[in-house]
């Protein structure tokens, strides 16, 4: 999976949507020469980690804050750190979404997760009052959808496999947490086979 572009509607501290409003970030190589690698940096607060929570969002459909917790999808308070831009939640705007345009297997895709308020709210306060939108369309073969957009993702990468893949170092933590995890021993292992590097040391 080769990603292109992610496209941000009113996702935690990028406030804005629509084609002229949303966040938009482009990794298409500029020069014929160019590696798919690119580095996000910034200072601290500036939305590095929502940018990243945005990928693993749009591919699982949650943002882990814990084992057990998510953060929620909406609320007033900017400490709760919900989902929605609590910007746009205050003006009434209960739409948001991720996009990634990327390539798999020769092919180029569209990925879109997002919630927005139920048809028969009026208001929502709580996350079960949003409801949610997934879609993956082939764009090689005429915007075709997919049928069943969650199993095509996690063929392409397993969620408990995620953070090998998507390293976020303020969450270092969890990553020791993972490895001395006896049940998970076997899956580092496999993993360092596979890239033919230590995870850790």
């Amino acid at each position: 999976m080769i990603i292109d572009q992610v496209i941000l509607h009113n996702w935690q501290p990028y406030y804005g949507r629509g084609s002229k409003d949303s966040s938009k970030f482009d990794f298409t190589p500029k020069k014929s020469k160019s590696t798919n690698s690119a580095i996000l940096y910034g200072e601290n607060t500036q939305g590095k980690s929502s940018f990243w929570e945005a990928i693993r969002f749009a591919m699982y459909g949650a943002v882990p804050i814990t084992d057990s917790t998510d953060k929620p999808l909406i609320s007033y308070e900017l400490s709760d750190r919900p989902l929605l831009n609590t910007e746009a939640y205050e003006n009434g705007d209960y739409l948001f979404s991720v996009q990634i345009l990327f390539r798999h297997g020769g092919e180029e895709f569209a990925l879109t997760r997002g919630y927005d308020c139920k048809k028969t709210v009026a208001h929502p306060r709580q996350d079960h009052e949003m409801e949610e939108t997934l879609t993956i369309q082939n764009l090689s073969k005429g915007g075709k959808l997919d049928l069943d957009p969650q199993r095509f993702i996690n063929e392409i990468l397993p969620e408990n496999l995620v953070n090998f893949f998507m390293f976020d170092g303020e969450r270092i933590e969890d990553y020791k947490n993972l490895l001395w995890k006896v049940d998970e021993i076997v899956l580092v292992d496999d993993i360092e086979k596979i890239l033919r590097l230590t995870m850790f040391s």
